[in-house]
């Protein structure tokens, strides 16, 4: 008996592409080039056609009818492919061949991409998607529910090379790379397009011009609807987390996973995460016309609009943070040295436009944000409740909301304090009164934003604990402290134990608690005017100077015990300890000739050698 009775498959791949308008226009001029690689060309696709149950505001967003309205937020386009006669009659796009079932690697099977399309939103932000057909194998037996699993996690790979062995075009039987595919026709019709994860070519050659740099992975958007008397509710969920999360049957299903699903009635089932959204079915014979012939065309057409809107404000955000990384300077002095002032004198040793620029740089970004959320973000998107929820739910889950606000918190800060310091740079019309001003009325107030804006770059946001950046500026400051004035110094790299299992089995809301709580015990650890750092992941990093013929490493690891003992003891979860592995290191300075990175090593391999001895979680 057939367990699938319906489904769909999607996959989608963003992108960077630049001026929307612009790019658009280049990218209508391209429409009318026929390529000899493909015989295919692209054509508006209005995303209103057949649909009732959106907001009109949200469809006609969209529906630009050739030319860019006020009010619109993007363009959809769907990629056509000629028949012999010329005529755009189909819009299959590629037959192919897979190599490997879930039993045997002998196995064969058929499939087609059969439609693709494209959509591009104001913010520069493009995503390009395809349909993927059927999978049948040429046996004639079923494929499983196994077989699927193991498909999608292998197809949605992009640019592996192990996919060399399994996938081929239908027709020649020539290797096929999904990803190169890809980035040939996105490239061609929006040059310059660059995707936001990305690999190097596996198929390029020096000889060939094929795109240098191709996508990574796809983002999957699937359905699929199962017979109620062939599978049971438990393996319809677990083939759930396998299918949208394109991983394959080797991956554990975490424990709090079910709680992660959101159910509008009582034989459907939404999930979402970042690696994609799937919309699950059972139902009795009675209901197949609606799960499994009405369901999957609205699931294709309202429901897609929705999951793009959602990952449009992810990747467009996600956007904004590339470009801020890089348009604006990582030192904190940047914005508050003499250096970019303004120099109101005309000095001509002096580039006194550089501040003001870089006041335009962030009110231009931050101006963008905010506009993108006027017109872009939706609490409410559809006539019809599961609708609603659907999006919500999706936002909720990709996080959308606490990433941007983390993006704005940085923002506003060095937005406020640069308005600031250019208003009253340009209160003064001679370079004597400015100097005055710095040095009796404003330098206690830009000290005190200075040491606002170092908090937003050298803070971890988990722990609070000082960053790697935090560490570039402190440690060096340490060091150097230690060695001119011939002090010890104190050196304890630390590293959480379990970690992976309390993220495993509990989520990785506790592991942040968890996090949280080595933060917590390393800080009554230290010792007044020490410095504690989060390194990245589960690594910690101690530092402190000390007077001569300190006793600190022995007294560190006693410390440790204690509050890592008195933290546990507190610990009202207890099904995990929270504990920690650490290698305290004391250098006199006058006799060391280590540089800091040499110092951080030592003390990693004695922290190793404690994990060693007593993690039960230990290394791979």
């Amino acid at each position: 008996m057939n367990e699938l009775l319906a489904q769909r498959s999607r996959h989608i791949i963003p992108f960077r592409f630049g001026d929307a308008e612009r790019s658009k226009r280049d990218y209508i001029m391209f429409l009318d080039r026929k390529t000899d690689r493909y015989h295919g060309r692209w054509v508006e696709d209005s995303v209103v056609e057949g649909e009732q149950d959106l907001f009109s505001y949200v469809l006609n967003s969209f529906d630009d009818r050739g030319r860019f309205l006020p009010g619109n937020i993007g363009a959809s386009f769907r990629y056509l492919i000629e028949d012999g006669d010329g005529d755009d009659s189909t819009n299959l796009v590629q037959r192919l061949r897979y190599f490997g079932g879930e039993k045997s690697d002998n196995r064969v099977f058929d499939f087609d991409i059969t439609n693709a399309g494209l959509m591009l939103f104001v913010t520069g932000v493009g995503f390009f998607w395809y349909d993927i057909g059927e999978l049948t194998a040429e046996d004639g037996n079923d494929v499983s529910i196994e077989d699927e699993i193991l498909f999608t996690s292998r197809f949605k790979e992009l640019n592996h090379r192990e996919n060399l062995k399994r996938f081929f075009r239908k027709d020649d039987e020539r290797p096929y790379s999904t990803g190169d595919w890809v980035a040939e026709i996105v490239t061609g019709a929006c040059p310059g397009a660059v995707f936001f994860d990305r690999r190097k070519n596996i198929l390029k050659k020096k000889e060939d011009d094929r795109p240098e740099s191709v996508p990574d992975k796809a983002l999957l958007y699937q359905y699929a609807a199962f017979d109620e008397e062939a599978v049971t509710r438990q393996r319809i969920i677990d083939t759930m987390y396998y299918r949208t999360k394109g991983y394959n049957k080797n991956y554990r299903i975490p424990d709090d996973f079910e709680s992660q699903i959101m159910s509008p009635f009582g034989n459907v089932r939404w999930y979402a995460s970042k690696e994609g959204v799937s919309y699950f079915a059972w139902h009795k014979h009675s209901a197949e016309g609606f799960f499994a012939k009405e369901m999957p065309r609205r699931y294709m057409k309202d429901y897609f609009i929705l999951y793009m809107l959602a990952i449009n404000e992810q990747y467009t955000m996600l956007s904004f943070a590339e470009r801020m990384a890089e348009e604006l300077p990582a030192d904190p002095q940047a914005y508050l040295t003499d250096d970019l002032y303004l120099d109101i004198t005309g000095n001509e040793e002096r580039n006194g436009t550089e501040l003001l620029d870089l006041e335009r740089t962030v009110a231009r970004l931050s101006t963008e944000i905010n506009v993108f959320f006027a017109k872009n973000v939706r609490s409410s998107v559809s006539f019809v409740d599961h609708q609603d929820r659907f999006y919500l739910y999706v936002i909720k889950m990709l996080r959308v909301r606490e990433d941007t606000e983390q993006i704005m918190q940085g923002l506003k800060a060095l937005q406020m304090l640069l308005q600031d310091v250019v208003r009253q740079e340009m209160d003064y019309s001679d370079r004597n009164k400015t100097q005055i001003w710095r040095r009796e009325r404003a330098y206690q107030k830009l000290e005190k934003e200075k040491d606002l804006l170092r908090k937003e770059l050298f803070n971890d946001a988990v722990t609070g604990l000082y960053n790697r950046n935090g560490l570039k500026y402190y440690g060096r400051q340490l060091y150097t402290e230690a060695r001119e004035q011939g002090k010890c110094l104190f050196v304890c790299v630390a590293d959480m134990n379990g970690l992976k299992y309390i993220n495993d089995n509990f989520g990785h809301e506790e592991g942040d608690a968890a996090l949280k709580g080595i933060a917590d015990i390393l800080k009554k650890c230290a010792l007044e005017g020490d410095y504690t750092f989060r390194q990245g992941g589960d690594e910690f990093l101690v530092m402190g100077l000390r007077d001569q013929g300190s006793n600190e490493e022995a007294e560190f690891a006693e410390r440790a015990e204690k509050a890592m003992k008195e933290y546990n003891d507190d610990l009202k979860d207890e099904r995990y300890r929270v504990a920690m592995s650490y290698g305290p290191l004391v250098v006199d300075m006058r006799d060391s000739q280590d540089d800091l990175d040499n110092l951080m090593k030592i003390s990693d391999e004695r922290m190793y050698e404690m994990k060693m001895k007593k993690d039960e979680y230990k290394r791979d």
